[in-house]
Parts: C-alpha cells; structure tokens; sequence
C-alpha cells in the first residue's frame, strides 16, 4: 500500500507542471499559480480529512476513500486533456486526496504494531514506500516517450493506487488498538 501511495505522491508533485503545459497552460508563472493553487487545495483538505478522522476515530476507511478517489482522479485525467479547468479540479482533488492518505497513513501501522515489531515494521513500510518513489517517476517518464502520451501512466498510476488502497482493506485488519486523542484534563 505504502509502495502506491509514494507513486501517487512523487507522480502528483513531480509531473503536475508537465501536465498543465501540455493541457494549455501557457507560460511558467501560471503554471506556478496553478500548482500552488492545488497545494492550498491540498493543505485545506488535508486538515479537514485529518479532523474528520479525528473526530470518528477511524483511520483504515478515510484513508482507503481518499486513495480511491485520487486513483479515479488519475484515470479521469485523460478525459480532461482539453479543459485546463477540469485538469486543475482533479490534479487538486488527487492531491486532497494523497495529501491526507500521508497525513493519516501511519497511525494505522501504529496503532497495530507494539516493540521491536513496531521498530522493524515501519523500517519495513517505509523502505517499500521508497521503492515505489523512486520506480514510479522513471516509469512514467519511460511510458510517457514510448507512448508520447503523459495519460496512459497516469491511469496506470491510478491503478496501482486502487489496488494498494484494495489492499489495505483486504489485508491489514482492524487495529488491535485504536488510536485516541488525549482527553483533556478534567478539575
């Protein structure tokens, strides 16, 4: 899931100027504006998304929707090739979306792993993670020249990420313990 989810990120930071050039976006102060337009986007919805988890206490569900929806978002793009509007739109709600799977992903590990398990466990998550950043943005380069579209690898993007958020709901159980906020002090 981890591997999926650093895809989605370094492709979202790394190949959204490339893909509002190639949607119309004519000079680099605008892309510049578009790009920072979306991170707002991003950072508000990840505060939201972070408090609604927060609020219900639940984790595996907030981040498997925010996975999924990013994932169609992805796939979406193509559909998008001529609106720079609509592109904006999904590149700012796959980023809500991935944004917030960051901001709640490692409760979720800590919440079931305890001692040494929890030690070599994330050890393990996060060298799985950076696999999947460090492959992702080269294959979509590669996919990208070989099939001279940019869309074809975004949508397979958005299918590893379907299948890693599937992945989380089928194989990683409930935690054993829930995370809870501090309750304030009572007098």
């Amino acid at each position: 899931m981890y591997f999926a989810f650093f895809c989605s990120l370094n492709t979202i930071l790394l190949w959204t100027p490339t893909l509002l050039k190639r949607v119309g976006v004519a000079t680099t102060t605008e892309i510049g504006w578009l790009s920072g337009a979306i991170s707002v986007a991003s950072a508000i919805g990840m505060v939201a998304i972070g408090y609604s988890s927060d609020r219900t206490r639940e984790r595996r569900w907030h981040v498997v929707c925010c996975g999924l929806v990013a994932a169609a978002c992805f796939i979406a793009l193509q559909a998008a090739q001529d609106s720079v509007l609509l592109t904006v739109t999904l590149l700012a709600v796959a980023s809500i979306g991935i944004f917030a799977i960051l901001s709640l992903f490692w409760t979720i590990p800590n919440a079931m792993l305890e001692g040494s398990a929890a030690a070599g466990g994330i050890a393990l998550i996060s060298a799985i993670g950076s696999f999947g950043g460090a492959v992702c943005p080269a294959l979509i380069g590669w996919m990208t020249a070989a099939t001279g579209s940019i869309y074809a690898p975004l949508a397979l993007v958005g299918a590893v990420l379907g299948i890693g958020m599937l992945t989380l709901i089928v194989c990683v159980p409930r935690a054993r313990h829930e995370v809870t906020l501090a309750e304030p002090s009572r007098p």
